[in-house]
């Protein structure tokens, strides 16, 4: 049998058409072969983007409609057309309906898997749509089936221990739920990335410079942390002024005495800004293993000085220029962090673009990144914002530094950035001499 005819046997086989179980069915048959569908929808001249629901549908005119694909079977362009609308037209429909009704029903796949759909929350790229008047990602989408459903994902129901999913009150508090929401409604959501001036001096970088170099270095314990600790509190400071909803410091930046000055300076009175502080900690021991190895963590840190999240790098770092890398009990999974803004995920560097991690990122509805990186150059780290933007119209903050100053000077080759999910201008570089910080503000996007 034709692999479109046994799609349509299954969807008329199925005793009670629902919303969710064909939405399914048709999403896992067209996932996989997603590419020569589009291929062949460019040879034709079709084109997906200008596709429109169908106005009236309901869930009663649900067998209808899978009773009018069949006449489409000897004409596998025009099936593959009109499927698809479906699709987008059951992703409409399921908008309609809350969330919670439907989230952990299972339903089966074409391949015999059992799914789940969620809701996406797209509200960044949804504020750019309406600002623009157009798909926020339209030409720069394809091959991802957010072009056909862009309100929901269809998820491998089976539990993944690499793949978390937090809600907003499993990882954070009503106060933290209502000031991101509050940055949502009034739209005064701004993202502080501050990558710190401060030469943060290791005393492993001087071994670098030996013949042979080490085969690992530890990043930790600067000789300086107290000039870390005075910028990092400074920063907190400069975000409150600024009315910054997130702050980003890098990778590795944050040696204990300036974690323990950042908690208490948060806590020392009632604040709501920053809402969220997201920073690298330095290298500190994993006390589990021989030979002993170290964490890479990143925290995510409340209004109060209190940890909400922390992230384990999931994949070491080599240092090419030195032949050394780091020695590290890595982590083994992704957490997305559901949240009004959207749903957040904290990556360290080489996490955000190593082969291992886009496949654990598709299995989930994360759409706002938040990077803390120390690497000489983020060019691969813009191309995966860059890809992340067409296939889940993700908007990606990246803050980096460069272990040494003196042989990698500032360039757009190795600056903090911030991709988005918009048309236009979709890539913002840190300019350090002409700001400290890299600071962008919803509330200054222009049309």
């Amino acid at each position: 049998m034709e692999l479109r005819e046994e799609l349509h046997a299954r969807l008329a086989a199925l005793p009670d058409p629902t919303a969710i179980s064909v939405f399914v069915l048709i999403w896992t048959f067209y996932e996989p072969s997603l590419k020569a569908v589009e291929r062949d929808f460019a040879r034709n001249h079709v084109q997906p983007l200008r596709f429109q629901p169908l106005a009236s549908l309901t869930e009663a005119a649900i067998r209808e409609q899978i009773g009018l694909l069949h006449g489409w079977l000897a004409k596998p362009l025009q099936f593959d057309v009109e499927a698809l609308t479906l699709v987008q037209s059951l992703d409409a429909l399921l908008k309609q309906y809350d969330p919670q009704t439907y989230q952990s029903v299972e339903k089966q796949g074409f391949d015999g898997k059992q799914y789940v759909v969620r809701r996406r929350n797209e509200w960044l790229a949804d504020y750019f749509r309406e600002r623009s008047r157009t798909v926020t990602s339209e030409a720069f989408r394809g091959r991802s089936m957010l072009t056909y459903a862009p309100h929901h994902a269809v998820l491998l129901a089976e539990e993944n221990p690499h793949v978390k999913v937090a809600e907003m009150l499993e990882w954070g508090d009503r106060q933290i739920r209502a000031l991101l929401a509050r940055a949502r409604e009034d739209r005064s959501l701004k993202v502080m990335l501050a990558p710190l001036t401060t030469d943060i001096d290791y005393p492993d970088r001087r071994l670098l410079s030996k013949t042979p170099p080490p085969p690992f270095v530890s990043l930790r314990d600067p000789t300086n942390a107290a000039e870390v600790q005075h910028e990092a509190v400074e920063a907190i400071r400069d975000a409150e002024k600024a009315g910054v909803t997130i702050l980003v410091f890098p990778e590795l930046a944050i040696p204990p005495s300036a974690d323990e000055a950042i908690r208490a300076e948060l806590a020392s009175r009632p604040r709501t800004n920053p809402v969220l502080t997201i920073y690298g900690l330095c290298h500190f021991d994993e006390s589990e293993t021989e030979p002993r190895a170290e964490i890479n963590r990143a925290l995510v840190i409340g209004p109060r000085g209190q940890e909400l999240h922390h992230h384990d790098k999931l994949e070491p770092f080599g240092v090419p220029d030195y032949n050394t890398a780091e020695r590290l009990a890595t982590g083994d999974c992704v957490t997305v962090l559901e949240s009004p803004i959207g749903d957040l995920m904290i990556l360290i560097c080489l996490d955000f673009f190593h082969h291992d991690t886009p496949p654990l990122i598709a299995r989930t509805t994360a759409n706002v990144f938040f990077v803390p990186s120390l690497s000489p150059t983020v060019d691969r780290h813009e191309q995966e914002a860059q890809r992340l933007v067409g296939n889940c119209l993700a908007a990606s903050f990246v803050c980096n530094r460069v272990l040494d100053p003196h042989q990698h000077p500032p360039a757009d080759t190795n600056l903090s950035f911030v991709v988005l999910p918009r048309s236009g201008k979709r890539l913002i570089r840190h300019r350090p001499t002409a700001s400290k910080y890299l600071i962008w503000a919803l509330d200054s996007v222009k049309p």
